[in-house]
C-alpha cells in the first residue's frame, strides 16, 4: 500500500511556511536572485547508482562476492535517494540468505523496507523475510520433534523469533504477508511459554482476517492452548477447554482440523470423567460421603458409562 515518503535533510523542506515572517522573504529573495531549485540529486544520481548495481551484478555472476558486496553497499551508501539503490540492498539481502546468513539477511531485508517505503521492492522484501522467519521456525521444529540438530545455517535464537514477526508486522501491514505473520506470531508465543498472549494473538487474527484461509487454524488454536493446559493437569479448565473446542466445530464445520477437535473433546470427557472418579474416592477415604455423592451423581449424569465401570 502506498505510504508516506519519509523526508530526511531534504532541501525543499522549508518553504514560505516554515520559515514564516523574515524567513519567508529570505526564501523568496534566493528564488528571484537563483531562481527555482533544480531536480533533486536522486534524479541525477541514478545513472550512477544504476552502473554500479550492474557492476556489482556483473562480479556476483563472476563469483567475485567480496567485491560485488562492496560496490551494493557503496551505491546505497553513495546514493541513498535513488530508486536503484533500492535494488543495491535487495542483492545484498539475498547474498546473505544464499550465505545462510540468516539475521544479516533479515536486517538487510528490513533496511530496505525501513529506507526505501515506496520501492517496488518493499513487499518482495516483507516476503522474503517472511519465509526467512518460516525457515527459523522450520528448523527449531526439527530440532525439537526429531533431534536434528541445527543446520549449517546461522539460526538467530528462538527467543528473536517474536520480534522478527513483529517488524513484519509492523511494516507490512496491508500486505499479503501480514495474516501469516500474525498467525506465525500466536504460534510462536505458545511455543515460548506466553499462552494468554498467544490467545489473544489469534484472537487479533480472527478479528481482522475473518476470511482467510488460515482463520479456522487460529480458531481451533485457540482451544488447543486451553486443552493442552488441561492436558497438563491444569483441570479446573476442562469445562472452558471444551466449549471452546465445540464453538469451533460449530464455526467451521468443514475445516480440515475438525477430526483433531472431535478427538480433543472425547480426551476432555475422560479427563473430566476420571477426575470426578478421582474425587469421588478422595472423599469416600475422607469419609465424607455427602460430598462423594455429589461428585458421583455428577459422574451418573454426564458419564454413566464411566460411573457404571466403577460399580
Amino acid at each position: 500500500m502506498p505510504r508516506t515518503p519519509v523526508v530526511e535533510n531534504c532541501r525543499y523542506a522549508r518553504g514560505p511556511r516554515a520559515l514564516g515572517g523574515a524567513g519567508s522573504l529570505l526564501w523568496l529573495v534566493g528564488i528571484l536572485l537563483f531562481g527555482a531549485p533544480s531536480p533533486g540529486a536522486e534524479v541525477r544520481d541514478e545513472p550512477h547508482a544504476a552502473k554500479g548495481v550492474e557492476a556489482g551484478r556483473q562480479h556476483l555472476g563472476a563469483g567475485r562476492l567480496g567485491k560485488a558486496l562492496n560496490v551494493f553497499e557503496s551505491v546505497v551508501r553513495r546514493y541513498p535517494r535513488t530508486l536503484v539503490a533500492a535494488e543495491a540492498q535487495w542483492e545484498i539481502a539475498g547474498m546473505y540468505a544464499r550465505n545462510r546468513e540468516i539475521s544479516k539477511a533479515f536486517d538487510a531485508y528490513q533496511k530496505l523496507v525501513d529506507k526505501f517505503p515506496n520501492s517496488d521492492l518493499h513487499n518482495r522484501a516483507v516476503a522474503r523475510q517472511m519465509e526467512l522467519v518460516s525457515g527459523i521456525m522450520s528448523a527449531y521444529r526439527r530440532q525439537d520433534t526429531r533431534g536434528e540438530r541445527p543446520s549449517d545455517a546461522l539460526l538467530p535464537p528462538r527467543i528473536e523469533i517474536k520480534t522478527m514477526l513483529r517488524m513484519i508486522l509492523a511494516s507490512g501491514a496491508g500486505t499479503e504477508t501480514a495474516p501469516e505473520a500474525q498467525f506465525q506470531l500466536g504460534v510462536v508465543l505458545e511455543e515460548t511459554g506466553s499462552p494468554k498472549t498467544a490467545k489473544r494473538t489469534h484472537e487479533t487474527f480472527i478479528d481482522r482476517y475473518p476470511d482467510h484461509p488460515l482463520a479456522d487454524d487460529a480458531a481451533f488454536q485457540i482451544a488447543y492452548i486451553d486443552f493442552k493446559r488441561v492436558r497438563e493437569g491444569d483441570l479446573g479448565r476442562i469445562e472452558w477447554a471444551a466449549l471452546e473446542m465445540i464453538d469451533f466445530l460449530g464455526r467451521y464445520p468443514d475445516s480440515p482440523k475438525v477430526p483433531e477437535a472431535h478427538h480433543c473433546v472425547r480426551m476432555l470427557g475422560e479427563f473430566e470423567a476420571q477426575h470426578w472418579r478421582e474425587m469421588v474416592a478422595y472423599y469416600e477415604r475422607q469419609g465424607d460421603a455427602r460430598a462423594a455423592a455429589v461428585y458421583r451423581d455428577r459422574l451418573q449424569a454426564k458419564y454413566p458409562a464411566a460411573a457404571a465401570g466403577d460399580q
